[in-house]
């Protein structure tokens, strides 16, 4: 029942990008609109700091976001991304570049041009009356949570915010939404004794505040909503010191510390996360992925 809520919900969502309110000037500077880079091709990252090796488990534990069952979900199914609020050829070149950027680390995507959106990015001059109209309309895209923990997650305090909606079951796309008041499936995280369980995405809402990203590179903003497309994270407070993607539009972060690509660390983190056992509990799950992430910034 719950999987048919969401497949209700999210098939209207789409529409609702006539209503929400979207960018009054060209949010961002479109030098790389009209160049795609292939996803055999390196992404771009920024350079090496010393302390990234050591700065594994840190950057797990300030990013990386439990669902439902204490794993990390990732994307089982293809993921189909569409972008509303920027010029036409921009929103291709948005929707496009997170695409190039899941099949970088191992994500699979549907390119086709009637696929399902399952990831959905506006831009807008008022993310606040648009999560405040998909929250009255549409709750099941915001995600698991409690009653008590509906008006933060619907107040606007960044200049980009993410929903994610999960689902915990098999790994083939036969899980069940993470709804407040149903059951999960049977089973548990790394038992051997039940059935293997993996927490996925069923859908990523995510909106930018065009006031806010505008002159900022498409090239940029793109690495921006890839990461927060493939891995469920939130804004934090502070700054990265170690550097990450996520700095680049932190109100926290001095100008040198904003990452204008996605950097060493958050390539790693997301090639593990997108390798590791899905099935795994939440502490080896974290294990390995740390474990990948230091083999991989060390070169040993």
């Amino acid at each position: 029942m719950a999987g048919i809520c969401l497949r209700l919900a999210v098939a209207g969502l789409w529409s609702l990008a006539a209503f929400l309110p979207a960018a009054r000037a060209q949010p961002v500077t479109d030098a790389a609109a009209n160049e795609r880079t292939p996803a055999s091709e390196d992404i771009v990252v920024v350079g090496d700091r010393p302390e990234e090796a050591e700065s594994v488990s840190t950057f797990i534990e300030r990013h990386a976001v439990p669902a439902r069952t204490g794993q990390l979900a990732r994307w089982h199914e293809p993921i189909c991304v569409r972008t509303w609020g920027l010029p036409l050829e921009l929103n291709a070149f948005i929707s496009n570049h997170v695409m190039d950027v899941a099949e970088r680390v191992g994500a699979r995507t549907d390119r086709s041009e009637l696929c399902r959106p399952n990831v959905r990015i506006g831009f807008t001059a008022d993310p606040q009356g648009a999560i405040d109209v998909v929250s009255r309309h549409f709750p099941l895209v915001l995600g698991f949570h409690y009653a008590r923990q509906h008006d933060r997650l619907t107040r606007i305090r960044f200049p980009v915010q993410s929903w994610y909606a999960t689902t915990t079951g098999g790994t083939d796309g036969d899980g069940l939404l993470d709804v407040v008041g149903y059951e999960t499936v049977g089973g548990r995280a790394g038992s051997r004794l039940t059935r293997d369980i993996a927490s996925g995405f069923a859908h990523i809402l995510i909106l930018a505040d065009s006031r806010i990203v505008a002159g900022q590179e498409s090239a940029s903003i793109g690495d921006l909503l890839a990461f927060i497309a493939l891995a469920q994270s939130l804004p934090t407070e502070t700054c990265d010191n170690g550097g990450t993607i996520l700095n680049l539009l932190n109100p926290a972060c001095e100008p040198r510390q904003r990452d204008p690509a996605l950097t060493r660390r958050d390539l790693a983190y997301l090639e593990a996360l997108y390798r590791v056992t899905p099935t795994l509990g939440p502490q080896m799950q974290r294990g390995e992925i740390a474990g990948r992430m230091r083999r991989e910034l060390t070169g040993e």
